[in-house]
């Protein structure tokens, strides 16, 4: 059980003063700050009846204490730093970006080689994104990016991860996944995607995929390579438009 000791060593909770001494028109009210890293994370609000006051034991603080630092302060990477954001995030799509990429992936070989768990691979771009650019300028064609990535982002599980490979181009990383499955999730992405109307343009914006299984032999340069050799055909046997 968590003791307000404890608190100190994971973040901070210090006590607030009770307001007008103590009293509300019905009852007490607490206000906890919330504190990590020497940062103020929002506050926590407590109102209780005048009859409730006396069963306020140290119990229900532990409980509601200990509810409130395994959800939001005792896992670090729920509060990434300023640092970590520039340097692993695209600040356009909010997509990791190459920095970290390589490090899921290789991650995700080793465990795939040690436990056999299958890892694929989805990389994909928009199509004829330069003549949206051309057409309706980079500023559009920026929500056009960002507007493809919040809907990959709500289509695929919370394992999985979407990486900004450069330019149009994005990656998919899948954990326990094999290629059949792959290739579902793509056909489910590119239908959505392809029914969806941007507000602007005033027409879908379709996409190109690429789709792989790791081998288990091969590096990650050549694991991606295979992708991009696949998002290659895939284009080149798309109908004209």
């Amino acid at each position: 059980m968590v003791r307000q000791d404890d608190i100190r060593d994971i973040g901070r909770l210090d006590y607030g003063e009770r307001f007008e001494e103590g009293k509300t028109l019905n009852g007490y009210r607490f206000v906890y700050p919330l504190f990590y890293k020497d940062e103020s994370i929002g506050c926590v609000e407590i109102g209780i009846s005048y009859s409730a006051v006396m069963e306020l034991t140290m119990e229900l603080f532990n409980i509601q204490t200990e509810f409130l630092v395994n959800k939001q302060i005792a896992d670090e990477n729920v509060w990434p730093s300023l640092v970590d954001q520039i340097t692993y995030f695209d600040k356009l799509t909010k997509a990791y970006n190459r920095n970290k990429m390589y490090d899921f992936i290789e991650l995700e070989m080793k465990w795939d080689c040690r436990y056999k768990t299958n890892m694929s691979l989805i990389l994909f771009d928009v199509d004829d994104f330069k003549i949206v650019n051309d057409t309706y300028g980079h500023i559009i064609g920026d929500e056009v990016l960002k507007q493809r990535c919040k809907i990959v982002q709500v289509n695929i599980r919370l394992n999985d991860i979407l990486f900004r490979y450069g330019g149009d181009e994005f990656l998919i990383l899948l954990p326990g996944t094999d290629n059949f499955e792959a290739k579902l999730l793509a056909i489910k992405l590119r239908d959505i995607l392809n029914l969806d109307i941007h507000k602007v343009t005033d027409k879908s914006v379709s996409i190109s995929m690429g789709i792989v299984q790791y081998d288990r032999l091969e590096s990650i340069e050549h694991l991606i390579q295979r992708a991009d050799v696949d998002l290659y055909e895939a284009k080149k046997h798309k109908p004209k438009k």
